[in-house]
């Protein structure tokens, strides 16, 4: 009878084990979701990294109180040449985000099949991913109305070239001020470029950043002695605890140590 008893008890034991680590694994990953800010080409993962060349990369994505995901987002480095792009799919349906990604892995893939010597190069490059994004754009959405808005800058042998279509932003903070590079009247593929300074900070970014932070909160963040990643960490979390109830998809790219 005893040992029957003892038996009973351990069964009950034991279940009542299994069910306290079952419920702790279901609120860790709760938690670990409702947290998970950080996305780097449509997988999420945080990233922190420097590149072979000193350059220093932080960013980060929220999906604000949108049901989709229309931002996309892309750092890369070739030779002595590095590419960061974002694209906003103008859909609020999931065929926005389908834009956004073929907006960026155009240019991804003409990138790495790129060499640049000059600026007319970067022009040419520019002018050909646009044309092949607006062609695949219309060759896939056929019948839905839809566009992106992208900010798109190469960094190279200490100079700057960018462009921009739409609300997403290219800025640069030097001089312990925002400098705005890009309008988000543009409407057609302008390439500029502007040679850059030691302590420069290239900040890319959605409407979803720049509407919800003021010019003040992001230079508090960025002036920080912090890795660009923990910098893009901190804003991402100033942008959640504002809990805007009409906050927008928000994405983030800093490039820094360019000199």
């Amino acid at each position: 009878m005893i040992g029957k008893l003892f038996q009973t008890n351990e069964i009950n034991l034991l279940f009542i084990l299994f069910v306290v680590v079952f419920i702790l694994i279901l609120l860790k990953i709760i938690l670990i979701k409702k947290d998970q800010i950080f996305l780097d080409s449509g997988t999420y993962k945080s990233i922190d990294y420097s590149l072979s060349n000193g350059i220093k990369i932080g960013n980060m994505q929220l999906i604000g109180q949108k049901d989709e995901q229309n931002d996309y987002f892309s750092v890369i480095n070739k030779d002595n040449s590095l590419l960061a792009v974002i694209a906003d799919g103008i859909s609020n349906k999931k065929i926005g985000k389908y834009a956004s990604v073929i907006t960026v892995d155009i240019l991804k893939k003409n990138f790495y099949n790129s060499n640049f010597f000059d600026i007319n190069d970067i022009k040419e490059y520019f002018t050909v991913s646009f044309e092949e994004i607006n062609n695949r754009l219309n060759d896939n959405i056929y019948g839905n109305k839809v566009g992106v808005t992208l900010a798109c800058a190469i960094v190279k042998n200490g100079w700057l070239y960018f462009t921009s279509i739409g609300s997403c932003m290219l800025l640069l903070y030097r001089d312990k001020e925002i400098i705005y590079l890009t309008d988000i009247n543009q409407k057609e593929n302008n390439i500029k470029n502007i040679s850059l300074k030691k302590d420069d900070i290239v900040i890319l970014c959605s409407n979803g950043v720049y509407q919800s932070l003021t010019e003040v909160e992001i230079i508090r963040e960025i002036e920080k002695n912090l890795h660009p990643y923990d910098k893009a960490m901190n804003l991402a979390r100033k942008i959640q605890k504002k809990g805007y109830i009409h906050q927008d998809n928000a994405t983030l790219i800093l490039i820094e140590d360019m000199v």
